[in-house]
């Protein structure tokens, strides 16, 4: 899995270059999740940026250690695409925070996701289990206050 990972990661590289500002995994036992951060992505519809992802995944599909993985494994990679902008970082979303506080960084020229970690982390944002579900713990938040998320 880690080898699609890397030539999925590897072909958006090349093909994006200078637009691509990072790439981070999440990863457990059933599938991946890729956080993909393009600029200029910020005024594309969430449909659209489903079919970007789908573009490179038929890519892959096309290669030989893709058609290894599905005759070893009987069935096809569990990998999701999350393309989002730099600018939409700072929107706080839940799944988002999870995937930085958590992933793993595979590109981050500008260390656009490194001062994101760091952020959440200073701000102590938790994220805790709940039954069988991840939730942002707002247990310190005082009546009336405002915060992004």
């Amino acid at each position: 899995m880690i080898n699609l990972i890397g030539l999925l990661s590897n072909d958006i590289l090349l093909w994006y270059n200078k637009r691509l500002k990072g790439i981070l995994l999440l990863t457990d036992l059933s599938s991946s999740d890729l956080l993909i951060i393009l600029d200029g992505v910020e005024k594309i519809s969430l449909i659209n940026r489903g079919e970007i992802f789908n573009f490179f995944f038929n890519r892959l599909r096309n290669t030989k250690e893709f058609r290894e993985y599905v005759l070893e494994n009987r069935k096809y990679p569990k990998i999701n695409g999350i393309i989002i902008s730099p600018i939409e970082i700072s929107y706080n979303n839940p799944k988002v925070l999870y995937m930085i506080l958590n992933g793993y960084i595979l590109y981050d020229p500008q260390n656009l996701l490194q001062e994101k970690r760091k952020e959440i982390k200073e701000n102590k944002i938790k994220i805790v289990n709940y039954k069988h579900d991840k939730l942002i713990d707002l247990g310190k938040v005082k009546k009336g206050e405002v915060i992004d998320l």
